[in-house]
Protein backbone atom coordinates (compact mmCIF):
# COMPACT_ATOMS: atom_id res chain seq x y z
CA UNK A 1 0.00 0.00 0.00
CA UNK A 2 1.44 3.27 -1.17
CA UNK A 3 1.88 5.81 2.01
CA UNK A 4 1.45 9.05 -0.56
CA UNK A 5 -1.97 10.18 -0.66
CA UNK A 6 -2.24 10.58 -4.15
CA UNK A 7 -5.84 12.20 -4.45
CA UNK A 8 -6.55 14.06 -1.49
CA UNK A 9 -9.80 12.96 -0.81
CA UNK A 10 -11.76 9.63 -0.93
CA UNK A 11 -15.07 8.72 -2.75
CA UNK A 12 -18.16 8.15 -0.65
CA UNK A 13 -19.27 5.08 -3.17
CA UNK A 14 -17.54 2.46 -0.60
CA UNK A 15 -18.95 3.82 2.55
CA UNK A 16 -22.04 3.84 1.46
CA UNK A 17 -22.55 0.15 -0.45
CA UNK A 18 -21.10 -1.17 2.29
CA UNK A 19 -24.11 0.05 4.66
CA UNK A 20 -26.53 -0.84 1.94
CA UNK A 21 -26.28 -4.44 1.35
CA UNK A 22 -29.05 -6.72 2.18
CA UNK A 23 -28.67 -9.69 4.60
CA UNK A 24 -27.00 -11.70 5.20
CA UNK A 25 -23.85 -9.49 4.32
CA UNK A 26 -22.71 -7.89 7.10
CA UNK A 27 -19.66 -5.64 6.05
CA UNK A 28 -17.74 -3.35 8.36
CA UNK A 29 -14.44 -1.25 7.53
CA UNK A 30 -11.35 -1.38 9.45
CA UNK A 31 -9.79 1.97 9.43
CA UNK A 32 -6.13 1.10 10.60
CA UNK A 33 -3.66 -1.86 10.77
CA UNK A 34 -0.17 -1.34 12.30
CA UNK A 35 2.20 -3.76 11.45
CA UNK A 36 5.81 -5.28 11.95
CA UNK A 37 7.44 -4.22 8.18
CA UNK A 38 9.79 -7.61 8.83
CA UNK A 39 7.31 -10.57 9.67
CA UNK A 40 4.06 -8.86 9.02
CA UNK A 41 2.97 -9.71 12.42
CA UNK A 42 -0.42 -7.45 12.82
CA UNK A 43 0.54 -5.21 16.08
CA UNK A 44 -2.25 -3.20 16.32
CA UNK A 45 -5.98 -2.98 14.73
CA UNK A 46 -7.75 0.26 14.89
CA UNK A 47 -11.25 1.67 14.00
CA UNK A 48 -11.25 5.30 13.90
CA UNK A 49 -14.72 8.00 14.51
CA UNK A 50 -15.26 11.66 14.65
CA UNK A 51 -15.38 12.96 18.17
CA UNK A 52 -19.04 14.12 18.99
CA UNK A 53 -18.77 13.88 22.64
CA UNK A 54 -20.81 10.78 22.57
CA UNK A 55 -19.08 8.11 25.12
CA UNK A 56 -19.24 4.77 23.35
CA UNK A 57 -19.57 2.87 19.87
CA UNK A 58 -20.19 -0.44 19.32
CA UNK A 59 -16.61 -2.59 19.02
CA UNK A 60 -17.69 -5.91 18.91
CA UNK A 61 -16.16 -6.81 15.79
CA UNK A 62 -12.72 -4.88 16.41
CA UNK A 63 -12.68 -6.63 19.81
CA UNK A 64 -12.49 -9.85 18.22
CA UNK A 65 -10.28 -9.38 15.43
CA UNK A 66 -8.19 -7.71 17.49
CA UNK A 67 -8.69 -11.17 20.01
CA UNK A 68 -8.02 -13.41 16.72
CA UNK A 69 -4.73 -11.42 15.83
CA UNK A 70 -3.74 -11.10 19.40
CA UNK A 71 -2.83 -7.38 18.40
CA UNK A 72 -3.73 -4.34 20.26
CA UNK A 73 -7.40 -2.90 19.36
CA UNK A 74 -8.30 0.68 19.63
CA UNK A 75 -11.04 3.10 18.56
CA UNK A 76 -9.99 6.27 17.90
CA UNK A 77 -12.11 9.47 18.32
CA UNK A 78 -10.52 12.41 15.92
CA UNK A 79 -11.77 15.98 17.14
CA UNK A 80 -10.24 18.55 14.86
CA UNK A 81 -9.11 22.13 15.71
CA UNK A 82 -10.96 24.93 14.27
CA UNK A 83 -7.36 26.21 12.92
CA UNK A 84 -7.13 22.78 10.95
CA UNK A 85 -10.62 23.61 9.57
CA UNK A 86 -9.49 27.14 8.48
CA UNK A 87 -6.47 25.51 6.63
CA UNK A 88 -8.49 23.30 4.66
CA UNK A 89 -10.61 26.01 3.72
CA UNK A 90 -7.40 27.96 2.65
CA UNK A 91 -6.35 25.46 0.91
CA UNK A 92 -9.40 24.75 -0.82
CA UNK A 93 -9.67 28.59 -2.17
CA UNK A 94 -6.67 30.29 -2.63
CA UNK A 95 -8.92 32.68 -4.32
CA UNK A 96 -9.64 33.98 -0.54
CA UNK A 97 -6.06 34.88 -0.26
CA UNK A 98 -5.03 37.09 -2.71
CA UNK A 99 -2.58 39.71 -1.17
CA UNK A 100 -0.61 36.17 -0.02
CA UNK A 101 1.62 34.62 -2.81
CA UNK A 102 2.43 31.32 -2.46
CA UNK A 103 5.11 31.27 -0.47
CA UNK A 104 3.60 32.78 2.10
CA UNK A 105 0.64 30.25 1.90
CA UNK A 106 3.05 27.48 1.85
CA UNK A 107 5.07 28.87 5.48
CA UNK A 108 1.25 29.60 6.59
CA UNK A 109 0.17 25.75 5.98
CA UNK A 110 3.55 24.93 7.34
CA UNK A 111 3.26 26.47 10.55
CA UNK A 112 -0.77 25.58 11.33
CA UNK A 113 -0.12 21.63 9.90
CA UNK A 114 2.86 21.69 12.72
CA UNK A 115 1.29 23.54 15.91
CA UNK A 116 -2.84 22.77 15.29
CA UNK A 117 -2.96 19.20 15.93
CA UNK A 118 -5.99 17.83 16.23
CA UNK A 119 -6.92 16.38 19.33
CA UNK A 120 -7.49 11.99 19.81
CA UNK A 121 -9.72 10.49 22.55
CA UNK A 122 -7.55 6.81 21.94
CA UNK A 123 -9.36 4.14 24.21
CA UNK A 124 -7.97 0.46 24.16
CA UNK A 125 -10.72 -1.89 23.23
CA UNK A 126 -8.68 -5.32 23.25
CA UNK A 127 -6.67 -6.97 25.05
CA UNK A 128 -7.97 -4.82 28.54
CA UNK A 129 -10.83 -2.37 27.55
CA UNK A 130 -10.00 1.14 29.34
CA UNK A 131 -11.11 4.49 29.52
CA UNK A 132 -10.45 6.84 26.76
CA UNK A 133 -7.24 8.77 26.86
CA UNK A 134 -6.79 12.32 25.19
CA UNK A 135 -3.84 12.51 23.11
CA UNK A 136 -2.09 14.48 20.53
CA UNK A 137 -1.39 12.71 17.27
CA UNK A 138 2.78 13.02 18.41
CA UNK A 139 1.83 11.17 21.79
CA UNK A 140 0.09 8.96 19.86
CA UNK A 141 2.82 8.06 17.19
CA UNK A 142 5.29 7.72 19.71
CA UNK A 143 3.14 4.49 21.48
CA UNK A 144 3.30 3.51 18.19
CA UNK A 145 6.81 3.30 18.05
CA UNK A 146 6.90 2.14 21.52
CA UNK A 147 4.85 -0.80 20.33
CA UNK A 148 7.13 -1.30 17.38
CA UNK A 149 10.03 -1.36 19.80
CA UNK A 150 8.37 -3.58 22.30
CA UNK A 151 7.80 -6.07 19.32
CA UNK A 152 11.72 -6.39 18.18
CA UNK A 153 12.49 -8.65 20.80
CA UNK A 154 9.92 -11.46 19.36
CA UNK A 155 9.90 -10.90 15.77
CA UNK A 156 11.02 -13.69 14.25
CA UNK A 157 12.25 -12.06 10.94
CA UNK A 158 14.60 -9.95 13.15
CA UNK A 159 15.80 -13.27 15.36
CA UNK A 160 16.70 -14.95 12.63
CA UNK A 161 19.04 -12.05 11.35
CA UNK A 162 21.06 -11.73 14.84
CA UNK A 163 21.93 -14.70 14.99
Amino acid sequence: MSRIERYGSRSWVWSIFHRCLPRPAYMIDLDYVECCRYCKQTLLLGEIAADVGQQSKPTTILYRLAKDAQAIGVLIYIKEDPIIEAVRAIKADWQQWPKLNEHQLAQLWFHLQCYAEPILRVQTIYPQRDTARIMTPTQFYQSIVQLHQSHVESCPVLARRRE
